[in-house]
């Protein structure tokens, strides 16, 4: 049991509002699965479960708070009671009601139950409330609906109030109360139809300009995520950020590619060889022919898993896979590929932090359950979910994520964590302990850690990583004879935690040696001898993988993105074509882009300059000198003919046709490291950021009459080193009002924002405890709170007054380029920090969740609004098309 159930079973009964129910026995119900569809070929891909609840017909009747300012709407055979703090919508002749429990923010009062009765929490989606989605987590007891909590009954704050939701019944006899689906759904169309209104607040404003979002599509293909190599290991099936293929390993022949909607959390391969399942974010199971390359996609599991596996049984007729997430723990459930039915092993729910490990035994009647705790991973029968061996030994419990079978079922190895243990299936006795640890089986590692070769003779450890970037190393023992025959690399080795050192993905041993596909595509072979003759591990192919490390930079024109590949190199996008359009060798910090995408700058350290290149013709135009740094926020002026760049202090001024500088700029202290540049629209200006350890300062400077530029203003600000989600300086629309931040030390009281008027070369208006967001227009400037609510703040900079929105920056929003909209990390319900919720700011009105399927690093409108991308930890940029209505 996880520690989220052992708190709710701590708690007491529930508050006002909900009638206590009976103490009931404590199980661990099976939940509510919906029906599971036949398989459907990709031509018709199959209907993915949804995680957003449409509202459904507006309710008939309104409720208004007069005290606290809110408002919904209900169905007229719902009736409304009313006690203190809390508000109960009640379906008529069942008992059953929508608690709203609320207080000021800074009250004391306790608005949150204080217990639930037996259940299992189950999430069946979301709903949104004032502009935000919550989690619909159902607690299900002996197959039926017990209640509804939302967001798990957490507080829910809202502008001036917080909030907590939940749908129970009042019957005192637990057994019989199920609350059915209509009653849940109608529940949602309140929840979402509430509004909040408070006049220090803007009105909620006519609906927002729309804008839509097309079909998004990929930019590479990321990460490679999990692989599987075909019996013989003349093939590898590769699970990438965004989907499948098969290659033949000799050559790195691609035979067949498949693009998935979400990401790949694990591949197994039929025991024959002849097709390849793949166990997706989205919950579904990804079926594909190796020979023809033809997908089938059977729905199997609720959507926005975190981690999974799956595996083929020994037949070939079933596949297991479980997954785990945030407020969820899956059960093992059984893919019958025939017809596309599912079930579930009994009892075999783990907890949501336990990762899924899944091997079948080779008679296929039992499969591995791990454990973490007290309690010992298990191997359980798949018919009745009843333990068949607990994998305990005499000093405590094997590793949870390691063990395999041999070939004819007559070993199982599990490890320590320091040896291997072989233990006689007859008897499940220890029959040798292979040394040589330790072994690692880390979560953050793909695949399963050890194999048998397919004749039995051999045992593998691929080894890997510890947490501290530690290597260890690939090993290979005699089973018959216990003895390690040999092994590649050497314990503790130092990893480059940059990925010089990537750890294995896949390895098969056959034939005598071990085939390996790393993280960064090297394909590689070894005969391992006794450890005293050592042969080398020979790269026979490297496969190209392109995954963008940390951040990605657009054209000024929003047609390409440029990003620093992790594995060496700097990659170039087409985004309107999807496809790359040119690659380097060189590169090791952020590129930048042109304003119409034609040239190319990168920095070469070691070298001490800049290289710039033609795109159409990957050829170099010039080497930039002297420098130390390429600043990010847009190094060539709009215009392409110069690019600035840092040399140590100054700021160089260069045509990067010729590489002539032009201009140096001394302003910035010694010391210091140009770290970001800001250029106005008709190159007329620019601002740099200068730092020096905690300390920094913006400078803005004026071209003068004889092609140079002089220092017209300069702020202080302490987040001048800053490479990511601030906004320190910028440039109206048409590049007459220059808005600068200033932080002189770390506290957010000092926060202040000088617009600067470049013609009359005055500062018009500082606006104190407000950090930058972005320009609505010429004359008004969108800002943020610095401290307390944070609420986004519209400036009409000309005359001083503000109306403040109701949405709030959170930290790292993308504000579209007209300043009318937001997009930002999900941060609630089942797929938190792995969507993107795009709002309206002055209204908070939610327009639409974008799901990208893992951890993202970043989110970003082109220059011109036309897409929003994102990049995720796997390497996976992901691009929705933008359009808006005239």
């Amino acid at each position: 049991m996880s520690l989220r159930s052992v708190l709710w079973f701590l708690f007491m009964i529930v508050l006002m509002g909900c009638t206590a129910v009976p103490d009931a026995e404590v199980s661990t119900p099976v939940p509510t699965r919906p029906a599971i569809p036949t398989p459907e070929t990709t031509a018709a891909a199959a209907t993915l479960l949804p995680t957003l609840v449409p509202t459904t017909t507006p309710p008939a009747q309104t409720f208004h708070d007069e005290t606290y300012g809110f408002t919904f709407q209900y169905p007229a055979h719902w009736t409304v009671a009313t006690n203190d703090n809390i508000v109960s919508v009640i379906k008529s002749g069942t008992g059953i009601a929508l608690h709203i429990r609320f207080k000021p923010v800074g009250d004391e009062l306790p608005i949150t139950p204080t217990g639930i009765s037996a259940g299992d929490l189950v999430n069946q989606g979301e709903v949104l409330f004032l502009g935000q989605a919550v989690a619909q987590n159902v607690l299900v007891y002996q197959g039926k609906d017990k209640a509804v909590l939302y967001d798990n009954l957490a507080e829910l704050p809202r502008r001036h109030l917080i909030f907590s939701l939940e749908l129970a019944s009042n019957n005192s006899d637990y057994e019989v109360i199920n609350i059915p689906e209509d009653i849940q759904a109608e529940a949602e169309a309140i929840i979402a139809s509430f509004m909040m209104a408070d006049t220090t607040f803007l009105p909620t404003p006519a609906p927002a300009p729309p804008i839509a979002f097309s079909q998004p599509f990929w930019l590479g293909r990321g990460e490679i995520k999990a692989a599987a190599f075909l019996p013989g290991g003349e093939q590898v099936v590769i699970g990438w950020a965004d989907g499948l293929s098969l290659v033949n390993t000799a050559d790195g022949t691609e035979r067949w590619q498949h693009t998935a909607d979400t990401s790949v959390l694990a591949v197994t391969m039929h025991p024959q060889g002849t097709a390849v399942a793949a166990a997706l974010s989205d919950g579904t199971v990804l079926v594909v022919d190796v020979a023809s390359g033809q997908a089938q996609s059977f729905v199997g599991a609720r959507p926005n898993a975190y981690w999974g596996d799956v595996a083929w049984s020994p037949d070939g007729r079933t596949i297991a896979f479980q997954f785990i997430g945030p407020n969820r723990g899956d059960p093992i459930y059984l893919l019958h590929v025939a017809d596309g039915a599912v079930s579930e092993v009994p009892g075999s729910k783990i907890d949501e932090g336990t990762w899924p490990y899944l091997v079948w035994s080779p008679d296929g009647q039992t499969l591995t359950l791990p454990s973490l705790g007290e309690s010992c991973s298990r191997i359980v029968d798949v018919t009745t979910g009843e333990t068949f061996l607990s994998l305990a030994h005499d000093e405590g419990c094997y590793e949870p994520f390691a063990a395999t079978w041999s070939p004819d079922g007559r070993v199982l190895a599990l490890a320590t964590g320091t040896e291997i243990h072989l233990l006689d299936t007859t008897t499940f006795d220890v029959g040798h302990r292979l040394s040589g640890g330790p072994f690692l089986y880390s979560i953050i590692q793909a695949g399963h850690p050890i194999a048998f070769s397919s004749d039995g003779r051999y045992l593998c450890n691929k080894g890997g990583f510890d947490f501290y970037s530690a290597l260890y190393p690939l090993k290979v023992w005699d089973v018959a004879t216990a003895e390690l025959i040999g092994q590649q690399g050497e314990d503790g080795l130092a990893a480059d935690v940059e990925g010089e050192n990537p750890h294995r993905m896949a390895i098969i041993c056959d034939g005598g040696s071990v085939t390996s596909l790393f993280r960064d595509g090297r394909l590689t072979s070894w005969t391992p001898l006794p450890a005293a003759h050592e042969t080398a591990e020979v790269t026979f192919n490297h496969l190209p993988v392109i995954a963008p490390l940390h951040r990605f930079v657009w054209s000024g024109d929003g047609r390409k993105i440029a990003a620093f590949n992790r594995y060496g190199g700097t990659i170039v996008w087409d985004v309107t074509s999807a496809q790359v359009e040119a690659s380097f060798n060189v590169g090791r910090g952020m590129p930048a882009l042109s304003q119409n995408g034609q040239m190319l700058a990168l920095l070469d350290a070691e070298q001490g300059d800049i290289a710039v290149y033609d795109l159409e013709t990957s050829q170099p135009l010039a080497r930039l000198p002297e420098a130390t740094t390429l600043p990010i926020g847009g190094a060539f002026s709009p215009t392409g003919v110069l690019l600035a760049y840092g040399a140590d202090h100054r700021v160089m001024l260069a045509d990067p046709l010729t590489g002539a500088v032009t201009a140096v700029l001394e302003g910035h202290p010694t010391g210091s490291t140009i770290s970001r540049v800001v250029w106005s629209p008709d190159d007329g200006g620019l601002v740099t950021a200068g730092v020096r350890g905690e300390e920094g300062e913006l400078i803005l400077w004026e071209r003068d009459g004889q092609g140079g530029y002089q220092e017209t203003m300069r702020s202080e600000t302490v987040r001048a080193g800053y490479e990511c989600c601030v906004v320190l300086a910028l440039f109206s629309p048409s590049g007459n009002l220059v808005a600068l931040e200033e932080l002189p030390h770390p506290e957010a009281a000092a926060f202040k924002i000088h617009i600067y008027e470049r013609e009359t070369k005055e500062v018009i208006l500082t606006v104190t405890e407000h950090q930058l967001a972005a320009w609505v227009s010429d004359d008004t400037l969108l800002t943020a709170e610095a401290q307390f609510d944070t609420y986004l703040t519209q400036w009409y900079v000309r005359t001083g007054e503000k109306e403040v929105g109701q949405a709030t920056d959170m930290g790292g929003q993308a504000y579209a380029p007209n300043g009318r909209f937001f997009a930002r990390q999900s941060i609630g319900g089942s797929n938190v920090g792995r969507a993107i919720e795009v709002y309206f700011w002055q209204s908070n009105q939610w327009i639409q969740r974008l799901t990208h399927g893992y951890d993202l690093l970043q989110i970003s409108w082109s220059p011109d609004g036309r897409y929003l991308a994102s990049l995720a930890v796997d390497g996976s940029i992901r691009v929705w098309p933008v359009s808006y209505a005239e």
